[in-house]
């Protein structure tokens, strides 16, 4: 703790002062030029040889979602678990261990803790294991958002290396009067832009997402020119299960993924597969649990396991080929389809993920056991249609 500020620096600031005091408008951030102002940087090149030139690969902090020099931001609803997920990203990639079953490139990490007390930011570290971490650094309290800081943070990253640069929060950095005018947000996010361009590294956002729901960057709150600005835009949702949570992306890059479910767990988060997948291993696990010794009519179970009586009678099909569970009834009127567990192959733990700690990280999603019984899942159908 350097100041009565509440600044906690794990090491001291930038390396090079900052020179002489600036005036106000000498300070302040207009529009950031990499050419003096008698210079022009125009200078066209033909096609012909601008496609000769070799393929530029892109270089991944973390690959398919954080790239060098590249602009992101995670978006979220309140306690949905962002700053949690930025912070253990942070030290994976000090540690240059997988994330999210995405390898990682080893290096120094800055974190703009704008927001947090230091008491909570020491407590996330230490939870996470970075005790012994010297090149993850930490900056605690309000930053104002001038060419001086921009400037400072820019040959902070430089001299130590740093590849990430974690901001949290982005609106406790800026100062804008209506974050939904588009040329004010574009004042304050273009230097931030610059800032990863030059320094080469990954200037991650955390921001919050509207109170209402949206889709294609529209669920970001502020004007539509912050979404438009970021290389990529990652939108933190919650998922089907308590401790998953839905990450979608919009991406300038093909190689990032549309959406993964991620869950938390006793060793930090972890992908475990895509949305349509993990949310039907979860409807099956739940309808499991539903089931009893006693022989039940689909309806029943459908609604206890909080399912659609149409997805309830689908995935009770599957259980049924499984031989998870038993069936019985002949699915007429005064007898109509029941479901029961079978007490020799029922194990709900056979569709939950399991946890492999011994790894760093990577998708352990467990496949459901081969079907069995086809003809009966044909007659079982034709009922679900008469019914429905």
């Amino acid at each position: 703790m350097h100041d009565t500020n509440g600044l906690l620096e794990l090491e001291q600031a930038a390396k090079s002062p900052l020179g002489p005091p600036v005036s106000e408008a000498e300070n302040a951030i207009h529009a950031y030029k990499t050419d003096p102002p008698h210079e022009s940087n125009f200078r066209p090149i033909a096609v012909l040889h601008l496609l000769a030139e070799p393929p530029e690969e892109v270089d991944w902090v973390m690959d398919e979602y954080l790239p060098c020099e590249g602009l992101v931001l995670l978006a979220g609803k309140p306690k949905e678990g962002k700053t949690t997920l930025a912070y253990e990203l942070a030290v994976k990639v000090a540690l240059g261990l997988p994330f999210l079953g995405r390898n990682t490139q080893q290096s120094s990490v800055l974190i703009l803790a704008l927001e947090e007390h230091a008491r909570e930011v020491k407590m996330r570290l230490r939870n996470l294991g970075a005790t012994e971490l010297a090149t993850v650094y930490v900056h605690v309290g309000p930053l104002e958002p001038t060419a001086t800081v921009m400037n400072t943070i820019k040959t902070f990253t430089k001299d130590h290396e740093v590849k990430l640069i974690l901001m949290d929060t982005l609106s406790a950095f800026w100062r804008i009067e209506n974050e939904n005018d588009a040329a004010e947000m574009t004042k304050v996010v273009k230097p931030l832009l610059q800032l990863a361009r030059e320094s080469g590294a990954c200037v991650l956002l955390i921001h919050h997402a509207r109170k209402s729901e949206g889709q294609y960057g529209d669920e970001i709150r502020g004007s539509g020119a912050l979404f438009a600005a970021v290389d990529v835009a990652l939108v933190m949702k919650r998922h089907e299960v308590q401790t998953q949570r839905l990450l979608q992306a919009q991406s300038r890059y093909p190689e990032t993924p549309s959406e993964v479910v991620i869950e938390l767990r006793d060793h930090g988060y972890e992908a475990i597969g895509d949305p349509a997948k993990v949310g039907k291993d979860a409807r099956l696990a739940k309808l499991i649990a539903s089931l009893s010794d006693q022989p039940e009519e689909a309806d029943v179970l459908a609604k206890r396991a909080g399912v659609s009586r149409r997805e309830g009678y689908r995935l009770l099909r599957l259980l049924v080929e499984d031989e998870r569970a038993q069936q019985d009834g002949k699915g007429v009127k005064g007898n109509p389809f029941r479901f029961a567990t079978n007490a020799i192959r029922a194990t709900p733990q056979a569709y939950r993920h399991e946890s492999n700690s011994a790894k760093a990280d990577s998708f352990r999603a467990t496949p459901p056991p081969p079907r069995t019984n086809r003809n009966q899942s044909c007659e079982t159908e034709e009922v679900i249609d008469l019914v429905d």
